[in-house]
C-alpha cells in the first residue's frame, strides 16, 4: 500500500465521520485555548471602549474649553478626528473600514482582531492624552501623534469567528 493509497483510506474515514457528524474539529486543548483566545479579545475590546469613551470625553472638555469653535466644528470634530486617526493606522476612512469589513455602521471594532483593537487603543489613548494634558486640538493632536510615532497604516484583520465549543 502507497503513502497515496493510506491517505485516501484516511481521508475517506475523516469524510465519514464528519458526514455521520461523529467528527470533532478541535481537541481539549484546542478548545481551551480558543476559549482563552475569545475571552482574550473581549478584554481587548471592553478596554477600548473604555478609551473610546474617555477619548469622546476629552473632545467634549476641549470644546467647552474653547467655546469660540463653530457649531460646524463641534458637531463633526467626533467624526473628522476618528476618520483621520482610521486613517493614519489603517489607511481608510472609518466608513471605507466598515465596508471593507463587511459590517454596518459603528460595527467595526466589533468586527476587528485582537492586534488592530489594541492598535486602535493605543493610538486612541495617546491622542487623549495630547488633548487633557496639552489642551491641544483633536485634529492637531491626532496629526502630532502620527507624526512623533512615524505611524504607518496597517492591514485590518478581520476577528475570526467566535467557535461554538459545545
Amino acid at each position: 500500500m502507497s503513502i497515496s493509497d493510506d491517505f485516501a483510506l484516511w481521508a475517506t474515514d475523516v469524510l465519514l465521520r464528519v458526514v455521520n457528524g461523529e467528527f470533532k474539529a478541535l481537541t481539549a486543548d484546542a478548545e481551551q485555548a480558543l476559549k482563552k483566545l475569545n475571552e482574550l479579545w473581549d478584554l481587548i475590546r471592553q478596554h477600548g471602549k473604555a478609551t473610546r469613551n474617555d477619548l469622546t470625553y476629552a473632545i467634549k472638555q476641549y470644546l467647552l474649553k474653547h467655546p469660540d469653535s463653530s457649531e460646524q466644528y463641534k458637531r463633526w470634530i467626533y467624526a473628522n478626528a476618528t476618520n483621520l486617526m482610521y486613517n493614519a493606522v489603517f489607511g481608510m476612512t472609518a466608513q471605507q473600514l466598515e465596508e471593507f469589513l463587511t459590517c454596518g455602521r459603528n460595527k467595526s471594532r466589533d468586527n476587528l482582531d485582537s492586534k488592530c483593537l489594541d492598535k486602535i487603543d493605543r493610538v486612541e489613548s495617546a491622542i487623549c492624552d495630547l488633548i487633557n494634558d496639552q489642551d491641544i486640538e483633536p485634529m492637531e493632536a491626532v496629526e502630532r501623534y502620527v507624526k512623533f510615532m512615524k505611524l504607518k497604516p496597517m492591514f485590518p484583520n478581520k476577528k475570526l469567528e467566535s467557535y461554538d465549543l459545545n
